[in-house]
């Protein structure tokens, strides 16, 4: 069954709320929440948890852009590296205090 298009008046709420980035992956979360029932809260929880990502993603990429990082990715320990150990920043180690 393909995925339903969001009301008009869903839509205006979420516009509203500005959630309208949210609109795009609607029609798929609430297919999924119907094909297994899921609680209402679930779904909530679901889809105001993707736009919590998202304006979190947006919201460091800007700071990146700010700071003058060409391109911002987060600084993940490489396989050969202690979790623990001092992660290296674009400019070099970062320095713990």
């Amino acid at each position: 069954m393909p995925p339903r298009d969001p009301s008009p008046e869903l839509r205006h709420v979420f516009r509203s709320l500005k959630l309208g980035k949210l609109l795009p992956t609607l029609p798929e979360r609430l297919r999924h929440a119907r094909e297994r029932k899921l609680d209402p809260e679930d779904v909530l929880l679901t889809i105001l948890g993707d736009e919590l990502q998202r304006r979190e993603r947006q919201r460091l990429s800007l700071r990146a852009l700010r700071a003058g990082v060409a391109r911002w990715r987060p600084v993940l320990p490489t396989p050969h590296q202690h979790p623990n150990a001092p992660s290296r920043g674009p400019r070099g180690p970062v320095r713990e205090e």
